[in-house]
């Protein structure tokens, strides 16, 4: 139909509309029941099909509605045509069905627009918007409120490119089967997705701007999200948003109140190069892959308090993509920006793991000498890494080099008691060696060497006492030390004064000492 046709059709009223619209597909039924339905791409391939198509087609563009417009519980067969029209009051979709395309390219809504319940179930165009096939509203214009809710059902692709929102927008529990996007989109007014809205497909708002409070509630993001190069001038707020897919909000702005509160991140997302120039809060958001922050700047350092990470800890290495090291080294900034003393060690902690095999290497490799390469990239660093971790768990556990100090101390001792037995026959003895006890002797000088830090003078006349009942005394009438002794003396002092100190320094590390 012509727009003239339609027009009149449509001043029928509902059910002669619905009366004709439910023939046309009952056409549509008998030309697939006799195998006459041809079409590609939109276009009839026999007389049948392009006779059904002109006939079921609805066209009211260029038109201009000076009063209310109510489209609900209308049904429409094929393609309908809303290009360049402009609906100077009120227009309801309630209950609306578009079975084909539906175009509202280059629209202009001046009060209050409401999609009730609406199903687009084939291609709906509203200015560059595409429902239920590519829904396209690319440079509508909705210069009142704009609300879409209730179970509007987007089962195609969808495209609010360059689209204009005036007055409040509100998508509520709105269902994104296809792609999505909304690039270059500016919303004024306050802008809400919540109760449940869900984007299946790919999901686009780079380079819009949200001038209004804009708010993410309940909203499922089952797609990739890109919130690229995007102005968030007012409030931000992602309350319990779960990004299934990628999210990424790289080059945003955001000028005010922003929170991703209870948000869930389920795979990577990126924060590059954001701006955060107000109060920013991740609090009991949960990332289960490292998110990057790389060269993201904030106004105060981002909250983070009770947000989980324990699923990037545990796939830091295995599904992980990108430089994982400079991820933790970003949050490492941020912690410390925050003074988040804890959250600084355990990113510092996973900095250093995430470099093992990468860019540090367990084993030198000699053939890096004819490719004029390092021989041993990251050695010291990784084995520095990899003793630190086992030892003080980066210097967060104060038992675990405490018991190793404890352990070490007791199998010095044992060496020191054990090691004479095979020399005492060549040594000569006097009564006070014959009757000193040679275990309290091995624990005094284990202990002495366990301390390094106690002066040697003080203690001199015990610890030669030690040694001559351990090992006896020489012609000379000095205490005998065995030269292994010695090195195993060398040997406690070193590995007790590094204990020691990793035991400081997590005692530090607990009681946020600076």
């Amino acid at each position: 139909m012509n727009k003239e046709e339609s027009l009149d059709r449509y001043k029928e009223g509902v059910k002669a509309w619905n009366k004709w619209a439910k023939e046309m597909l009952a056409g549509k039924a008998t030309l697939e029941e006799n195998n006459q339905w041809q079409m590609h791409g939109g276009v009839g391939l026999n007389q049948e099909t392009k006779d059904w198509i002109d006939e079921s087609s609805v066209a009211f563009s260029n038109h201009a509605f000076e009063d209310a417009v109510d489209f609900s519980n209308f049904i429409f067969p094929h393609v309908t045509h809303f290009s360049n029209t402009k609906f100077s009051s009120d227009a309801l979709f309630s209950n609306t069905t578009f079975s084909g395309d539906a175009s509202f390219y280059d629209t202009t809504f001046n009060i209050r627009t409401w999609f009730d319940n609406t199903i687009f179930n084939g291609n709906t165009w509203f200015s560059n918007v595409t429902f239920s096939g590519e829904v396209e509203f690319g440079k509508a214009i909705f210069n009142g409120e704009a609300w879409f809710i209730k179970k509007t059902t987007f089962s195609n692709d969808a495209c609010f490119d360059n689209t204009v929102f005036n007055g409040d927008t509100l998508f509520s529990n709105v269902t994104f089967s296809g792609d999505s996007r909304f690039g270059k989109a500016i919303f004024s007014g306050d802008t809400l997705f919540t109760e449940k809205t869900t984007f299946s497909g790919k999901a686009g708002f780079d380079n819009a701007k949200f001038s209004g409070i804009t708010g993410f509630y309940n909203t499922t993001f089952i797609g990739e999200a890109e919130f690229k190069n995007i102005t968030f001038s007012g409030d931000a707020k992602f309350y319990k948003t779960t990004f299934s897919d990628v999210a990424r909000f790289n080059r945003t702005l955001f000028e005010g109140f922003t929170s991703f509160r209870e948000t869930s991140f389920e795979k990577s997302s990126s924060f590059i190069a954001i701006k955060g120039q107000s109060f920013f809060s991740f609090k009991d958001a949960k990332f289960h892959l490292v998110p990057d922050f790389n060269q993201a700047h904030f106004i105060e350092a981002p909250q983070f308090d009770n947000s989980d990470f324990s699923q990037a800890l545990k796939h830091n290495q295995s599904k992980s993509k990108g430089n994982l090291s400079s991820r933790w080294r970003s949050l490492k900034r941020l912690a410390i920006q925050g003074h988040d003393h804890e959250r600084e060690l355990i990113f510092f902690s996973e900095e250093i793991k995430s470099q093992r095999g990468i860019q540090d290497k367990a084993l030198p490799n000699l053939l890096n000498c004819f490719k004029k390469k390092p021989v041993w990239q990251g050695g010291a660093r990784y084995w520095f890494g990899f003793f630190y971790q086992y030892l003080s768990d980066f210097g967060r556990s104060i038992m675990r080099p405490l018991l190793l100090w404890l352990l070490f101390g007791a199998i010095f001792c044992f060496l020191y008691l054990k090691y004479p037995i095979e020399n005492m026959s060549t040594l000569t003895h006097d009564d006070s060696i014959a009757q000193c006890d040679r275990l309290e002797s091995a624990i005094y000088l284990s202990a002495r060497s366990a301390l390094p830090f106690l002066p040697v003078t003080t203690y001199s006349e015990n610890i030669n006492r030690s040694y001559a009942c351990l090992y006896g005394k020489n012609c000379d009438e000095e205490a005998n030390i065995p030269i292994v002794v010695v090195f195993l003396s060398i040997a406690q002092t070193i590995l007790s004064t590094i204990l020691i100190f990793l035991l400081l320094l997590a005692l530090r590390n607990h009681f946020k000492i600076k």
